[in-house]
C-alpha cells in the first residue's frame, strides 16, 4: 500500500466492540460507563473488556450482573491471547501509548480505532471523552466511518541459534549433557550459527535498537535494499513510521513528516559524529539492521515500547512496510487533526510575538 489517505469504511451493522484501556481507578468507572451505556442502547452488541477489569473491585462486576441482568451475557472479557475472532470497531481510553498497545494487540488486519482522549499526550487521540455518547452514537448508526490509514512497519527478528541458546546458559544441548558455558563455538555445527526467525511486529509509531544498560555506544550496520549504507556508532538507532516522527525520533533531532507520507525515518540517537543527519527514504525500501561480530557490546530492541529483546553479535532485524496499515477514525481530516495535534500537544513554532518596528524610535535627533 504506497498512499496513505482518508477513506470512507462501512462498518454496516456493528456486533462487537472491543475497549482497550488501563485499569486505573479513574479509567475503570470510565469504562464501566461506556459499556453499560452501549450495551443498554444497542441491544445486538457485545462488548469485551479487559480480562483484568473481572476481578477488580471498582468495576464490580457482580453487581453490575444483579442490576442489569439484560446485559451480563453480552459483557465479555478479552485478553492478548483470547481476542474475539471478528471486532467491529476499537474504543480506547486513554493516551497515544494505549492506541500504541491495541495496534500491538491486532498484529494483522486492525478495525477501526475511535480514541478518546483520557491521557498525557493526544496526537492519536483526537475525541473528547466528555462527549463519548454522541460520538459513539453517530458513529454506530450512520454505518460508516471516516478512518486515517497510518503507516505500519513490519519488523521481523532474526537471531543466530547460538545467542538463542545462550539465553538459557543450562540448557543441554542436543542431550549431550553439556551446557553453553562447556562449548566453544568450534564446538557448535553450521546450523547452530544460522539466522532463524524468532519474532515479527508490526508498529506504528518506531522500532528503536539502542545500548540498553551497556556502557558503550552501540556498532550496528545498516543496509537498505541489501546496500551497505553506514556503520552505525551511537547511542541508538531509532526507524520510524511518519505517525512516529513526533514521538522519539522527533527528540532524537529527527524531523516531523505528514501521517499522509509513505516513509520511513532513519534516526541516529547521540550519533558519534557531527555529520550524521536524519534520513527519510521511501516506504516500499527495504532496511536491515544488523550487530556485527566485530560489536564491543549487544544492543537491545524494542517495538513501540514493548517486546524488549537482546540483539547479540549476529542478530538482525529487517523492516519493510507492513500490508496491515493502522485505520484511526478522524475528528476533523488527517491533515486538521495533524496539523491541531502540533500546536495543542507539542505548542509548534509558539513564542513570544515580535514587536512592531517603528522607523521613529531610531531617530535619535
Amino acid at each position: 500500500m504506497s498512499e496513505l489517505k482518508s477513506y470512507l469504511v462501512e462498518l454496516e451493522i456493528v456486533t462487537n466492540i472491543v475497549i482497550v484501556t488501563k485499569p486505573t481507578p479513574e479509567l475503570v468507572k470510565h469504562t464501566k460507563l461506556v459499556a453499560t451505556w452501549l450495551l443498554n442502547k444497542y441491544k445486538n452488541l457485545t462488548v469485551y473488556v479487559g480480562d483484568t477489569f473481572k476481578e477488580n473491585p471498582a468495576f464490580k462486576q457482580e453487581a453490575l450482573a444483579s442490576e442489569n441482568p439484560a446485559i451480563v451475557n453480552r459483557l465479555k472479557f478479552w485478553s492478548r491471547q483470547n481476542l474475539p475472532d471478528y471486532v467491529d470497531l476499537a474504543v480506547t481510553l486513554g493516551g497515544d501509548g494505549t492506541v500504541l498497545y491495541t495496534s500491538l494487540l491486532f498484529q494483522g488486519k486492525v478495525p477501526p480505532i475511535l480514541s478518546f482522549h483520557l491521557g498525557s499526550l493526544g496526537f492519536l487521540t483526537v475525541f473528547n471523552f466528555g462527549q463519548f455518547q454522541d460520538t459513539l452514537s453517530y458513529i454506530i448508526d450512520s454505518k460508516s466511518v471516516q478512518v486515517n490509514l497510518r503507516m505500519r512497519i513490519k519488523c521481523t527478528l532474526y537471531q543466530r541459534m547460538v545467542n538463542r541458546l545462550m539465553e538459557s546458559e543450562n540448557t543441554p544441548l542436543y542431550g549431550s549433557g553439556l551446557g553453553m558455558s562447556d562449548l566453544s563455538l568450534d564446538d557448535l555445527d553450521e546450523d547452530s550459527c544460522a539466522l532463524t526467525k524468532s519474532g515479527v511486529y508490526h508498529v506504528v509509531n518506531e522500532l528503536v535498537v539502542d545500548r540498553g544498560a551497556n556502557p558503550n555506544m552501540v556498532m550496528l550496520e545498516l543496509f537498505v535494499d541489501n546496500i551497505h549504507l553506514t556503520t552505525v556508532l551511537a547511542d541508538g538507532l531509532v526507524i520510524a513510521t511518519a505517525t512516529g516522527s513526533t514521538a522519539y525520533s522527533l527528540s532524537a533531532g529527527g524531523s516531523l513528516i505528514h501521517p499522509e507520507m509513505y516513509a520511513i525515518l532513519v534516526t541516529q540517537i547521540c550519533p558519534h559524529t557531527l555529520t550524521c543527519r536524519p534520513m527519510v527514504i521511501p516506504g516500499y525500501k527495504e532496511l536491515r539492521i544488523c550487530v556485527p561480530s566485530q560489536a564491543r557490546s549487544t544492543a537491545w530492541a524494542s517495538f513501540d515500547g514493548h517486546h524488549r529483546v537482546e540483539l547479540n553479535r549476529g542478530d538482525s532485524i529487517t523492516i519493510t512496510a507492513s500490508n496491515f496499515p493502522l485505520p484511526s477514525i478522524c475528528k476533523d481530516d488527517q491533515s486538521k487533526d495533524w496539523f491541531n495535534g502540533l500546536r495543542r500537544v507539542l505548542n509548534w513554532n509558539e513564542r513570544i510575538p515580535q514587536k512592531m518596528f517603528h522607523p521613529s524610535s531610531w531617530d535619535f535627533e
